[in-house]
């Protein structure tokens, strides 16, 4: 809890995801507890999967390593935006609703939640650069 607290502490306002739906792919690895959680905290409506870490199934055909899992999520989902993390969470890779894959640098993941955000709210403001989207067919 310290820990997501921490984390938490980055975010103007606990309920910085009001209204956002998230389809997260943990792994089955370190954040499959503490991201839906947060992110539950923060306002967010959070669809998880891969997050029942055995010892054996970390970063196993899910995860930022192994997109399609999340892709094919996405399409049957009805999600804002897809996140995925790899299996210790030290990385994540994004998917928009629409299913592209989303490359970001770590500091502009913020920036593009925001964007995302104000999008579905039909507000528009202005968050620095916008992240490069690149789509790939079927994303998975």
């Amino acid at each position: 809890k310290r820990y997501e607290a921490l984390l938490a502490s980055h975010f103007s306002g606990t309920r910085w995801l009001k209204g956002v739906r998230v389809l997260m792919d943990c792994a089955n690895g370190a954040m499959s507890e503490v991201a839906p959680s947060l992110f539950e905290d923060l306002g967010a409506s959070v669809t998880v999967i891969n997050a029942e870490p055995n010892g054996h199934n970390i970063n196993s055909g899910c995860g930022a390593v192994h997109l399609e899992s999340l892709a094919s999520a996405m399409r049957s989902q009805s999600a804002d935006f897809g996140v995925a993390f790899d299996g210790d969470g030290d990385r994540s890779m994004f998917i928009s609703a629409e299913g592209r894959i989303v490359e970001l640098d770590p500091q502009h993941a913020a920036g593009f939640v925001a964007r995302t955000k104000a999008a579905r709210s039909k507000r528009s403001t202005a968050l620095g650069p916008r992240p490069r989207a690149r789509a790939r067919g079927s994303a998975g």
